[in-house]
């Protein structure tokens, strides 16, 4: 599949080549969170893979023994977007991780950033860098952080990387 979400993960029929959500908000957020940012808030999409991210997210900050600054869901026709806004940006969270999918992700960095300008924000892989520099501008989507998911070409452990090295 395209997408590294979780659906389907149990059918033998479905090869995965990529990390799901939930693991790659996961090395999103490790580094960040050894860096010394406490105050983490999640903006997911409501749906399963959002939720998937979330939940890693705040088992990461669990097993830390911290939780989340905030949570926001944003629906897929971008209900709740204006209360994530308000909601994040009441809390100031040192660092947002956006769950979502590039339209709701799009809007929400561009409406965020014109409150707080700064804002550290990074996406999931999801999030479409060229559609989201479109929508939000350069200005207000420069410095977002977009996870790319691909397996590392000098890993020969990984199946895929063996089989691709052989052609």
């Amino acid at each position: 599949p395209l997408s590294g979400g979780e659906a389907g993960e149990k059918d033998k029929n479905v090869f995965f080549i990529r990390s799901g959500f939930d693991g790659e908000a996961v090395k999103l957020a490790g580094p960040m969170l050894s860096s010394g940012l406490t105050r983490v808030a999640v903006v997911y999409a409501a749906n399963n893979d959002g939720k998937s991210a979330l939940k890693a997210v705040e088992n990461i900050l669990s097993d830390r023994g911290m939780k989340l600054a905030g949570q926001y869901s944003i629906k897929a026709d971008g209900g709740g977007l204006n209360e994530a806004i308000g909601s994040a940006f009441a809390v100031r969270p040192q660092a947002i991780i956006l769950a979502l999918d590039t339209l709701p992700a799009a809007q929400f960095v561009k409406n965020y950033r014109l409150l707080d300008p700064g804002a550290f924000m990074l996406g999931l892989s999801r999030i479409d860098h060229k559609i989201l520099f479109d929508i939000a501008g350069k200005d207000l989507a420069a410095g977002v952080m977009i996870a790319q998911v691909v397996p590392h070409p000098g890993d020969w452990k990984v199946p895929v990387v063996m089989e691709h090295r052989k052609i």
